[in-house]
């Protein structure tokens, strides 16, 4: 994702402060549009290739994908029929460009996973994406796993929810069955 700002990898067992300034400086330096973008070229590279197939695909993003997630739901209608979202950030913004202002434009399903306890999505986030895709009629579902907190379904991680990681992926791959096969 980071290939604009050349070959940055981060090796998260050795973070400190300093690393984290770096991760957001690299998170911050994204924007929707560029994935937009990126996306197009990825199609455009499949469709070029015969292996691949034209059919619908899926999308999964987790933190920060989660907008990533939702704006190539809402700029790739046509191909992206199962879309899902792991506590997504950034979904919903008093940007512009914020991404639930694509809902009138999504034609995939959509989850969207949250944290009960989740410093990076503000209380409004919720209502405001349930309003927005329940206005338009996007097939969604939303939930909030009691108990967890940002980052529950990474394993190597201490805030590690085995039962809601499971319970998650489990929504995942039913969505998937149900709109790739």
């Amino acid at each position: 994702m980071y290939y604009r700002l050349g070959d940055i990898r981060f090796n998260l067992a050795n973070r400190n402060d300093k690393m984290g300034e770096m991760i957001f400086a690299a998170w911050h330096s994204l924007s929707n549009t560029g994935v937009a973008s990126d996306t197009a070229a990825m199609l455009e590279f499949l469709g070029d290739d015969a292996a691949a197939s034209d059919g619908p695909l899926g999308c999964v993003g987790y933190c920060m994908s989660g907008a990533f997630v939702v704006t190539v739901a809402g700029t790739f209608p046509d191909r992206f029929a199962a879309n899902a979202s792991l506590y997504g950030v950034w979904i919903v913004t008093e940007h512009d460009d914020s991404p639930h202002l694509l809902a009138d434009k999504i034609e995939g399903e959509m989850y969207l996973a949250f944290a009960e306890h989740d410093q990076w999505v503000p209380g409004n986030v919720i209502p405001d994406l349930t309003t927005a895709l329940d206005a338009h009629g996007v097939v969604h579902e939303i939930e909030t796993y009691p108990g967890t907190e940002h980052g529950y379904a990474f394993p190597e991680r201490e805030m590690y929810n085995e039962a809601a990681a499971e319970a998650t992926w489990a929504k995942i791959f039913a969505l998937y069955e149900r709109q790739l096969g």
